[in-house]
């Protein structure tokens, strides 16, 4: 049934446009698909049965099945990377390219400078006591604290 599905397809692929073509692929499409999915079924039910049986008649038989079912991935030494290797990979990670040394340089300088030049905004000045206490009079009561409280913060008491 594969096989007359791949050559079919083949025929398919000449000539998409055609409706009979068309039809007649997905027909063997669908019945190839149901055909392998019930052999498949039945493949797993008679493992199963026969696993059933070989566990208290053969049980050497039967661990030697499961061995064979599992998916063994094993590690070959061709694809293993030495430790000399790594060590090399993770150290070259950090160092600069020369052609990205005179930018660094460039980019350290202007940073420099504006570092030295002074910028004042309000965030940068002392938060007045007037200020704060203004602020922590105008919370609601009854609403933040409950919340802080809740979460393990310390909370003073509006008394006002």
């Amino acid at each position: 049934m594969r096989q007359n599905l791949m050559n079919y397809g083949k025929v398919f692929t000449k000539y998409p446009k055609d409706p009979y073509v068309k039809k007649h692929f997905y027909k063997l499409y669908r019945e190839y698909n149901k055909s392998r999915k019930v052999k498949q079924k039945t493949y797993k039910n008679n493992l199963l049965q026969e696993l059933e049986t070989l566990h208290d008649n053969n049980p050497s038989l039967y661990w030697k099945i499961l061995s064979n079912l599992q998916e063994k991935h094993t590690d070959t030494n061709e694809n293993c990377i030495t430790p000399s290797m790594w060590l090399k990979h993770f150290q070259g990670l950090n160092e600069g390219k020369e052609h990205f040394l005179s930018r660094i340089n460039e980019l350290e300088g202007k940073l420099k400078s504006l570092e030295n030049v002074k910028c004042y905004n309000e965030l940068d000045f002392p938060i007045p006591e007037s200020e704060i206490v203004d602020a922590i009079s105008k919370i609601k009561k009854n609403k933040s604290p409950v919340f802080l409280r809740e979460h393990g913060f310390p909370v003073m008491e509006n008394t006002m």
